[in-house]
């Protein structure tokens, strides 16, 4: 299903509110993901935490043909979850999961390396003051370049982009976001460099979309294709990927 392709699944958080299928995905969830769901304070919190963790249960099960329950994972030093079956054997994908407000996403890949993240855009946010102890000198530039109401939008591409890359990487947040620097504007492509130097980061392709007028998600892939990797989104209730 993952030739020459890139999957990225989404799911409406709000659209789930049965109680039942809430404990169906409690049901395929290990004891350690129901116990860091427990300590979730919120019971909004504690709800999306299961769809979003079934959502990675029940996408990967499709392609692996492993029941939802029976699969496990195993994190890198950085965080970054590895997907096993139950006899330990590691299985050729790679995916990611970002989550924030009423959607869950996720990316899934032929063991390329990959980042995903989700964000709300909140214009009432003091993204001005963010961007000055993370941005680079170049993205600060373009972001006091456009008119105030395109300003959010305009923060929140260049701050998905970074998670989605440091997550890409597998690296921590704590990295210097500042030195991440991207141009969304070269050669009608998203790039990535170190800042100050003249060096950009090569083999990465990016991606960035709003899911509605409140909502943008950005992709990371490092990959060696001379050619873009074709990206195919789909819409998905976990435990009724295909249905």
């Amino acid at each position: 299903m993952l030739q020459n392709s890139i999957h990225i699944w989404i799911t409406d958080i709000e659209k789930i509110d049965d109680p039942y299928m809430l404990d169906v995905y409690r049901s395929i969830l290990s004891p350690d993901e129901i116990q860091r769901c427990e300590r979730l304070v919120k019971e909004q919190g504690r709800a999306s935490f299961l769809i979003a963790h079934a959502m990675v249960r029940s996408v990967l099960s499709n392609y692996v043909e492993i029941a939802p329950k029976d699969l496990q994972f195993k994190s890198n030093a950085n965080g970054k979850p590895k997907v096993f079956c139950e006899q330990g054997r590691p299985l050729p994908l790679e995916y990611n999961l970002s989550h924030s407000g009423r959607y869950a996403v996720m990316v899934v890949t032929n063991e390329i390396d990959c980042g995903i993240d989700v964000e709300k855009i909140d214009s009432g946010r003091d993204y001005i003051e963010i961007a000055e102890n993370t941005f680079s000198v170049a993205e600060m530039i373009d972001l006091q370049s456009v008119g105030e109401e395109e300003q959010a939008k305009r923060f929140y591409t260049y701050w998905t982009l970074k998670e989605a890359y440091i997550k890409a990487k597998s690296e921590t947040i704590a990295s210097s976001l500042n030195k991440i620097s991207f141009d969304l504007h070269h050669q009608n492509q998203i790039s990535v460099k170190l800042d100050n130097s003249g060096d950009e980061y090569k083999n990465w392709q990016f991606h960035t979309q709003l899911l509605d007028q409140e909502y943008i998600l950005a992709l990371a892939l490092q990959h060696n294709s001379p050619f873009d990797i074709k990206i195919e989104l789909f819409e998905t209730i976990p435990m009724q990927v295909f249905g």
